[in-house]
Order: C-alpha cells, then structure tokens, then sequence
C-alpha cells in the first residue's frame, strides 16, 4: 500500500541501519529516487520468497529498467518467477504495460518468451493486449527478435557459431562451446535452467 511504501522510505531516511526487510514495493516505486549506490544496499535486505497481495512477485511490479536489473543482479533466478494462480511470468506483466526498458532488462537477463500462462498465452500475446498503444509495437517487435534469435546465437557471448550446443538440463539455450556454457552457468544459468 501506499502507506507501507511510504514508512518504509521514511524509516530509510531516518535509520536505515534499524531496518530488517524492505518491502519489496518501496524498492519498484523508489527505484527511481535513489541512486544506484542506495538501492544496491537495500536490496540484501528486500524479502523474496513470498508473492505481494495479488501474487505477484518484485520484478512483475517494476516500473524501473535499470532498478529492475539490480534486482536482477540480486536475484537471478527471479528473471521467470510465476505470479501465483494465473502463473504470469514478469515478462508477460510488463509487456502488457509496455514498459519498453524492463521488457529490455528481462530479455537480456533470460526471460522465457516461449512459456505460456495457465490458459496457454505467451509474453508475445500479453504484448498485444497491451495497455500503452505508443510502446506496444516497440515490445511486439523485441520480444519477437528475441524469439527469432533464441536458438540462433550463443547465450553466453551473443555470438553465431555454426555450431551451437544446447543445455543437457532445460535443452533451451545454447553455447558455441564449452567455455562459454561453464562461464554463462557459473553466472546465471545455475539459476534459471530449471525455471525453463
């Protein structure tokens, strides 16, 4: 609510040091008032495992491109992380508000555009029922080079190899080689291959 968003910013100001958790909707709505440095130290402190009324989860909710990728930085496995009951995952939610930089920050950080929602819609079908006319094509056309491009380059160095291998464990992304698949699961796709 409003009013929790509002405590929390003023506790923050006030004694940062004396809180325990950040609710982790001051962090979406702040994002944009603090700088870099300061929500890079909140985040330890924001509470992740459970969903916000409505079961949706932080990086649904962001309004923030580049606060959504230090959360991301923060917490990987997030990047596909299902609203509860309606099991919309983050780039679903913020294709349909056509939040171009978060629609970027997702892509770049392994969204899923394949997965579908509990009645069979993909992140390119949130994009067309979108709410903002002036970006939705914007978001129809990313998420659609994100798609064409899924299989066709490594996702580690973002480079085209005539050969690509993919994971052993979720067969959906691949590597031009060996080093590239140690260092992409070393630095991300520990976190996301089962979320696929």
């Amino acid at each position: 609510s409003n009013q929790t968003v509002h405590n929390h910013a003023r506790q923050w100001k006030e004694d940062r040091e004396s809180m325990e958790f950040v609710n982790p909707a001051w962090v979406m709505d702040g994002g944009d008032d603090m700088s870099r440095e300061e929500l890079q130290s909140v985040l330890p402190k924001v509470v992740v495992d459970k969903p916000m009324p409505g079961g949706y989860y932080a990086p649904h909710m962001f309004h923030n491109g580049p606060a959504l990728e230090l959360y991301l930085d923060h917490f990987p496995k997030h990047v596909n992380i299902r609203a509860e009951k309606v099991t919309e995952t983050p780039l679903m939610t913020q294709a349909t508000f056509g939040r171009v930089d978060c629609v970027k920050v997702l892509l770049q950080k392994g969204a899923y555009p394949f997965v579908t929602d509990y009645i069979k819609r993909t992140a390119l079908d949130y994009a067309g029922l979108g709410y903002n006319q002036s970006t939705k094509p914007i978001v129809i056309n990313m998420i659609k080079e994100s798609i064409a491009d899924w299989n066709k380059k490594c996702h580690n160095c973002k480079k085209g190899a005539v050969k690509l291998s993919k994971c052993a464990g979720c067969k959906m992304v691949v590597y031009c080689g060996r080093d590239c698949q140690s260092s992409h699961w070393k630095s991300v796709h520990k976190f996301l291959c089962r979320t696929y």
